[in-house]
């Protein structure tokens, strides 16, 4: 990727990093198994694709309530650092795609073409193009970048550049893949977790380079577009 200054700012406080690691298993173990034992009690008409709703929303409202200075100074931050932000953003696109394909490439000279997660999370794009799509277009992006990117990356990145982007991507993997693990365990499922590679790195250097969390959830939400539309036409 080229290269562009160095802008990378972390304005989350102490009081606002601590509850983002307590939340992190929480909104990746406990709200997976709660929220859908929760409709299934409350709503029992609505189908579980309404459970990744809530799950979602969930999880945004615990953002915004507990780091909302983190977004708001963010906000000035990417005001601040707008070119540096919109340069990351396209490199970051772009930077993805080539990661992806390299990565599709090598899977499948050896062999692997199989992506049980991923392609669990297609079918539900394809089943419920209405309101799933607001899913992935805006809330995930939030949630799972101000958690993996902002506190997760933006918590170690001080302690070393090579550790932030490697335990960021172990957990965002692990969160992407792990509830598939109940359905049998099987080794494209570890082929499955190298799949969330080239997004990792993409949204890390993304945040690093752009120098806001929104840099990062603004790229999130361009893959994601580009995904589902490419789901839904198939």
């Amino acid at each position: 990727m080229k290269k562009i200054a160095n802008s990378f700012r972390f304005p989350m406080s102490k009081t606002e990093l601590l509850p983002g690691v307590i939340f992190i298993p929480v909104h990746i173990i406990v709200l997976e198994f709660l929220i859908p034992m929760i409709m299934k009690a409350a709503a029992p008409q609505l189908n579980h694709y309404w459970s990744s709703f809530a799950y979602f929303a969930v999880s945004c409202l615990f953002i915004l309530a507990a780091m909302h200075s983190y977004l708001i100074k963010s906000v000035s931050d990417l005001i601040d650092c707008r070119m540096n932000a919109l340069t990351a953003i396209v490199l970051g696109y772009f930077g993805y795609y080539v990661l992806r394909y390299v990565m599709s490439l090598i899977f499948w000279l050896v062999g692997w073409n199989n992506f049980p997660a991923f392609s669990s999370i297609l079918s539900q794009v394809r089943l419920n193009n209405g309101y799933m799509p607001i899913v992935a277009i805006f809330l995930a992006p939030i949630a799972e970048e101000v958690l993996f990117r902002g506190v997760v990356f933006g918590g170690l990145r001080s302690k070393g550049r090579l550790m932030a982007y490697g335990v960021s991507f172990v957990v965002f993997a692990f969160y992407c893949v792990w509830s598939s693990f109940f359905s049998g365990f099987s080794w494209s499922l570890l082929i499955d977790f190298l799949y969330y590679l080239p997004a990792s790195i993409a949204l890390c250097w993304c945040y690093e380079k752009g120098g806001s969390i929104w840099a990062s959830i603004l790229l999130h939400i361009l893959i994601n577009i580009l995904s589902i539309s490419l789901a839904i036409s198939v």
